[in-house]
């Protein structure tokens, strides 16, 4: 089995990133966390060899911070809540903004 070197961590909010860390790096791998600020517990500060806070709204950063970072693998772990996505953060940016008015009424209809 091949060994992986680093694994980009998106992280959202309960336990489930903290124990994918632990788990990947007792096997070696160091862990670059990109967490969902407000969102996603403090904790995985203590969990991870490297931590980014993002809003969810400063999206557009994230190829780029993997770049520098060099994260060729990426798991995302943790509940986003939907409600999130509505907030006025993401109004700002227009194409979030522009994707969300055509799929509110959708997820409202399902739910």
């Amino acid at each position: 089995m091949k060994k992986i070197g680093r694994i980009g961590l998106l992280a959202g909010e309960g336990e489930l990133p903290i124990v994918f860390a632990d788990e990947a790096r007792k096997k070696g791998t160091k862990i670059i966390a990109f967490a969902a600020k407000g969102i996603a517990s403090p904790e995985l500060n203590r969990h991870v060899d490297k931590i980014y806070w993002i809003n969810l709204s400063e999206t557009a950063k994230l190829p780029f911070m993997f770049f520098t970072n060099r994260v060729k693998n990426l798991v995302m772990i943790g509940k986003i809540p939907k409600s999130t996505f509505f907030k006025k953060d993401f109004s700002k940016n227009e194409q979030i903004s522009s994707f969300l008015k055509n799929t509110e009424n959708r997820l409202t209809t399902l739910y």
